[in-house]
């Protein structure tokens, strides 16, 4: 392996801005050397050779004591003095790890021709090998991926070399655009495939400091990349994947894993950490000491309560509970809200513990807001129904409706009456009354009320109130859609008129996803129609068709699935 290169740099930034041409290069070279675009840089025949990466790669080559010369293969670099590529390389140069990295890369180059010259058993004349070292260099993923069956051809291979390729396969940079976030974690994932493939050939505490540093890297890479379509999630997948067995392996005590699983569930070490209740399950439900320290937590007076962490300790005691009692006991310890409660009298009503359940109910109530009470009114419908109170359960369920008139309310009564066989003849018109006065009160939510009422009248089949109801406000396209339907037999005018209101605004949206719900509407309703309404339904295709010609997409999507309509009504 050759000696690490003596570099001598005698410039500085200031010289560096002084050669640019113009300011803008400058910035745009220093961001360049941010972003750790800057590869392979290697010192042979007195100079700095690199490949700068950006919307191509640019070979780059300088003097690197005072820059009295540099060049680069940039069309930039034909006319500007000095190019942004030959900027970042100076730069990185000038940073402390910039002679480091020199080393490193005439370092790797050496173990990739060995490499390369074991693997043929041959000795390739040199001039030939520097040809395709300089070639294999132009390629950042296929040069960590020859890097790697170099370093793990080796046989015994060190800890701070495995972790030099995990520190390659996830640098650090600054990026934000989608598409370069997954070609970043998709070469990350091809580089880390060497990691995974030696991981079980070495020592488990070997093992586990590797997994570590993989997820402290993937968690600072994170921090410089926006990964919100999770490009990342193969890579955490099978670091998670791997963890849980390599932890089971430790030659660690009880009380030291516990440790561990119990701080990294209060308090996780990273953003991106595997969860310590599903990744861990199997460990965190036979180890008592673990076991032991969540219910020490709980128990503490000043413990959060009702926060993130005191769930995370609950969901993890729950889970190993012997009995439904120990389940409420351990609720008891957190609850603070009055769903908290809510869930303690449920867990007793789902037991037959009726008695228990309408003491916790009560207890919900004391401590109830106003999004609440629904749900206490809920459960107290279901302890009556327990006790056999049916009279008293449909009249609770009743005023449940009648305080907060809605159609899901109102489908709850309905699937309640049936299962319960209730005989009630004037609910239908109660309803009724109650949704028609709903539709009077001046509110915000005005237009909810209609909605509510027309989709009542839709459910019931009364079809003439429904169609007065919605010619009095804009209904939603769902509710035009579903009486259209209900008319289709009884007055195909009415529904094809529906029909029309309800594509024209989608036609009006002007993107390709609203066209194909419109096809699909047609299309549907193209089927349903009775053979006499065709003629009309067609006529209403050309006439849509040729007044949105100008919607070149749409129009297309007529002449496709309609041709006919199209040219016969114009």
């Amino acid at each position: 392996m050759s000696p690490k290169p003596s570099i001598k740099v005698a410039f500085t930034e200031s010289d560096i801005k002084q050669l640019c041409d113009d300011e803008k290069i400058f910035l745009k070279g220093r961001a360049l050397a941010n972003k750790d675009e800057v590869k392979k840089l290697s010192f042979k025949n007195e100079a700095i050779h690199a490949v700068v990466q950006g919307s191509s790669d640019y070979d780059v080559e300088l003097d690197p004591e005072a820059l009295n010369w540099w060049a680069c293969n940039c069309p930039a670099a034909r006319y500007q003095s000095m190019c942004k590529h030959i900027v970042a390389t100076s730069l990185t140069l000038l940073r402390p790890e910039g002679a480091t990295k020199v080393a490193d890369s005439d370092s790797e180059r050496e173990q990739i021709k060995q490499y390369v010259n074991d693997t043929l058993n041959a000795k390739n004349p040199d001039v030939l090998m520097q040809m395709y070292l300089d070639l294999l260099a132009k390629d950042d993923l296929l040069w960590q991926k020859m890097l790697s069956k170099a370093l793990l051809s080796k046989g015994s291979v060190s800890y701070k070399e495995l972790k030099s390729i995990i520190t390659k396969a996830l640098p650090l940079q600054d990026i934000w655009e989608w598409r370069e976030v997954d070609r970043y974690f998709l070469n990350a994932e091809k580089q880390l495939d060497a990691i995974w493939t030696l991981l079980n050939t070495l020592e488990v505490t070997v093992q586990w400091k590797l997994l570590n540093y993989i997820l402290e890297r993937l968690n600072k890479v994170l921090l410089r990349i926006d990964d919100s379509s999770g490009a990342r999630f193969g890579i955490e997948g099978t670091l998670y994947e791997h963890m849980p067995k390599v932890f089971t392996a430790l030659p660690w005590s009880e009380d030291e894993k516990a440790r561990w699983l119990f701080d990294n569930l209060v308090n996780p070490k990273f953003d991106v950490f595997p969860s310590i209740e599903s990744n861990f399950a199997s460990e965190v439900q036979t180890n008592s000491a673990f076991l032991i320290k969540c219910k020490q937590y709980i128990e503490q007076p000043q413990m959060e309560q009702g926060g993130w962490v005191s769930k995370s300790v609950v969901d993890v005691l729950l889970r190993s509970a012997n009995s439904w009692q120990d389940k409420v006991n351990i609720k008891l310890k957190v609850a603070v809200t009055s769903r908290d409660y809510l869930e303690i009298a449920e867990l007793c009503l789902d037991n037959n513990d009726g008695l228990d359940a309408e003491h916790w109910l009560a207890k919900a109530r004391k401590v109830n807001d106003s999004l609440d009470t629904t749900a206490c009114d809920r459960l107290a419908i279901k302890i009556k129904l327990h006790h056999g109170e049916l009279k008293n359960a449909w009249k609770l369920a009743n005023q449940v409706f009648k305080a907060r008139p809605s159609f899901y309310e109102y489908e709850a009564l309905v699937l309640f009456k049936k299962q319960h066989d209730i005989v009630d003849e004037e609910f239908v018109s109660r309803v009724e009354q109650e949704f028609i006065a709903a539709t009077k009160l001046n509110t915000p939510y005005n237009k909810v009320a209609f909605e509510n009422l027309l989709a009542f009248y839709i459910a019931q089949k009364n079809l003439k109130p429904a169609c007065q109801l919605i010619e009095s406000y804009n209904a939603s396209d769902e509710l035009k859609i579903k009486l259209a339907n209900a008319l289709i037999n009884s007055s195909p005018t009415q529904s094809l008129d529906l029909y029309e209101q309800v594509v024209k605004e989608k036609i009006n949206w002007t993107n390709n996803d609203a066209y194909q719900e419109v096809i699909k509407l047609l299309l549907s309703l193209e089927k349903k129609l009775p053979s006499k309404a065709l003629k009309p339904f067609y006529q209403l295709i050309g006439g849509l068709a040729h007044s949105n010609k100008r919607k070149r997409n749409m129009f297309a999507l007529f002449n496709k699935h309609f041709e006919q309509a199209v040219r016969e009504y114009k």
